[in-house]
């Protein structure tokens, strides 16, 4: 009951962002590296996606943005002895996140060239794929393999902040640090046998490109 309270909230502010009667509504899109942990296999966990953002105030900006984020999860390899037999266990994991995010951007000043943080609730979906093996290498019989996929949706707060750089009239560019709150392990954990704590995704940094859609002129204009 209480995730359908919070996902009925989000909803309903991403409705009433495109009821505003805003000033200046402009596209963006955005491509975003954050620092992986020890346990995911590349050094950079990948995003990419865009959105809509609508100038409410000369200083307040709202944004509805999606995105997906793309990971791989490194291997839990181990061996040990019993009765002088060497048997193996590893775990492989994958992972990934299709994530929606509510954010009110607050401006330096009025301009588009300026300093900005922006608060924003997140609704996230994760998605995870494991696998299990157990080797017994004296006995085949003991053998297990086992794998499973699990999905689980997350609401969290993240924040962002940056400096927009105009380059055109309407058009920017900004260099966007962020930080992701979305947990991994919500979802991972569920797969079998898994014990590791993935964590969240954490800090990341990359560039946001804004172009603008301006508002129609009415015909008594």
């Amino acid at each position: 009951m209480k995730f359908l309270k919070s996902k009925s909230f989000f909803i309903l502010m991403i409705i009433s962002s495109f009821s505003l009667n805003a000033q200046e509504i402009r596209g963006f899109g955005s491509l975003m590296g954050y620092h992986a942990g020890e346990k995911i296999n590349t050094k950079t966990v990948l995003n990419f996606g865009g959105g809509v953002e609508f100038r409410i105030h000369p200083l307040i900006r709202q944004e509805v943005a999606l995105s997906y984020y793309m990971m791989r999860i490194k291997d839990d390899l181990s061996y040990y002895y019993e009765n002088d037999v060497q048997n193996s266990e590893i775990i492989k994991a994958s992972a990934s996140a299709l994530n929606i995010s509510f954010g009110t951007k607050i401006n330096g000043n009025g301009d588009w060239s300026c300093f900005y943080i922006t608060p924003k609730l997140n609704m996230s979906k994760v998605f995870g794929s494991g696998e299990y093996r157990f080797i017994d290498t004296s006995n085949s019989s003991n053998n297990i393999y086992d794998k499973g996929k699990a999905a689980r949706w997350q609401h969290s707060f993240g924040i962002g902040a940056g400096i927009e750089i105009p380059v055109s009239e309407f058009d920017s560019i900004a260099l966007h640090f962020d930080f992701c709150n979305i947990q991994l392990n919500k979802s991972l954990n569920k797969l079998p046998t898994n014990q590791i704590d993935y964590g969240r995704i954490g800090f990341g940094g990359g560039i946001v490109y804004y172009f603008a859609f301006k508002k129609k002129q009415s015909q008594n204009e």
